[in-house]
């Protein structure tokens, strides 16, 4: 049959990723979308075993969480993913994803990320160098998904499940489908930050991540932000997936790891220093987002 799509190399991953009791796995390439090789919907019935980190350097991978929530670790930082919320992998990312508690429900797909002059989706080239530049460019690595990209996620296993195989419909509606799966991506990461107090949010968030031992009340962060503090919470969790105060606990935390690691201070110091009324107060915060105590962790890195 003929066609004037060029063949594309098979795509190397790090796994082999298949259908079983927890997976729902497609390859939309054979349908004609030859920049979705995998999409995939997980529904966990346990835990998963832990992943080891990985890249995907052909491919940007897309997840989007309908129910449970999980971590994703992606160059070394922990971003929470809970329900509602989409989370990027850009090719050169080294990411995992931490081990996911039973009743996650997730898509997930992986964008195959265009050859110059490839002409993907049959799209005109400004068109499709348009697509591909967004998509490449996207503003946030996790942001609030809309009804748009819901339906448009849903709607592809859709199509896939009832329209006759190798027919000239089923090529056009899910090449239709994956254009509109895409376009609802780059709107969603879009409308995250279309608001005049999105600079403000971003540069309060880089603040607490560089210097998480002050304190930050709500109602100077919302007054330094310009907006209300019920505003200035939903940017947050658009923005990092949780409010500013547990936002600022999880980076005393990092902060924490990060000088038990790599300095000599002692437990006690660490502690005020990041803005513990105790060192006794730090340790528990410690041990119940780590499952180790400080002088635990410290031996543990050290070896």
């Amino acid at each position: 049959m003929r066609t004037d799509e060029p063949k594309r190399q098979p795509l190397k991953l790090p796994f082999k990723y298949e259908t079983t009791k927890d997976f729902r796995i497609v390859n939309l390439e054979s349908d004609g979308v030859l920049c979705i090789p995998v999409f995939g919907l997980s529904d966990y019935h346990g835990p998963r075993e832990r992943v080891s980190e990985h890249t995907h350097p052909e491919c940007m991978e897309i997840s989007y969480c309908m129910r449970g929530e999980l971590t994703f670790v992606c160059n070394g930082e922990e971003f929470p993913f809970r329900a509602g919320s989409v989370f990027v992998a850009k090719p050169q990312d080294r990411h995992r994803l931490m081990t996911p508690d039973k009743g996650l429900r997730m898509y997930w797909m992986f964008f195959r990320i265009p050859k110059k002059g490839f002409p993907f989706l049959k799209l005109p080239p400004s068109e499709a160098d348009w697509l591909k530049g967004r998509l490449l460019n996207l503003p946030n690595r996790v942001f609030p998904a809309t009804k748009r990209l819901h339906a448009s996620f849903q709607r592809i296993l859709q199509l896939y499940d009832t329209l006759p195989s190798r027919t000239p419909e089923r090529r056009l509606q899910m090449r239709v489908a994956a254009t509109e799966l895409l376009l609802s991506i780059v709107e969603a990461s879009s409308n995250a930050v279309n608001t005049p107090d999105y600079g403000r949010v971003e540069a309060l968030i880089r603040e607490m991540r560089d210097d998480p031992g002050k304190d930050y009340p709500i109602d100077a962060l919302s007054e330094k932000a310009a907006i209300s503090p019920s505003n200035l919470a939903l940017r947050f969790k658009a923005l990092v997936g949780m409010p500013p105060h547990s936002f600022l606990m999880r980076c005393r935390i990092d902060k924490a790891k990060q000088r038990l690691a790599e300095s000599d201070a002692k437990v006690s110091d660490i502690a005020v220093k990041l803005g513990y009324p105790s060192a006794q107060h730090f340790a528990t915060q410690f041990k119940n987002s780590t499952g180790k105590t400080p002088r635990e962790w410290k031996y543990m890195k050290s070896d």
